[in-house]
């Protein structure tokens, strides 16, 4: 079974927010600075100029299928910072991965 996959389903049947713990802040632009936000085009883009490479292509492209099955966005975070994890109500942290647009799903 595919743990993202899983955590998906269990947060659908929770209508909990996900997070994808990865060991880095999220999703980082050229400038390796933390994005806030991402869209299915801009990760597209960021993808083509090999901005996101290697695993966090699959993390992505992991969390856009999630967003889309939840309708809601999906965060990409790391797991190294405890403290803003037990103080999300609080802090922003990670990437919010959006869903695609409804007359784009499949």
């Amino acid at each position: 079974v595919n743990a993202d996959q899983a955590a998906t389903a269990i947060a659908g049947l929770l209508d909990a927010e996900l997070f994808f713990l990865s060991d880095v802040p999220g999703v980082l632009d050229e400038s390796k600075s933390r994005l806030t936000e991402l869209s299915a085009a801009n990760a597209e883009t960021l993808i083509a100029k090999k901005v996101i490479t290697d695993g966090m292509i699959v993390k992505v492209r992991a969390a856009q299928e999630a967003a889309s099955a939840l309708g809601k966005p999906v965060t990409i975070a790391s797991w190294q910072d405890t403290e803003a994890l037990l103080n999300l109500q609080h802090h922003s942290i990670g990437t919010q991965i959006l869903p695609l647009p409804v007359e784009e799903q499949e």
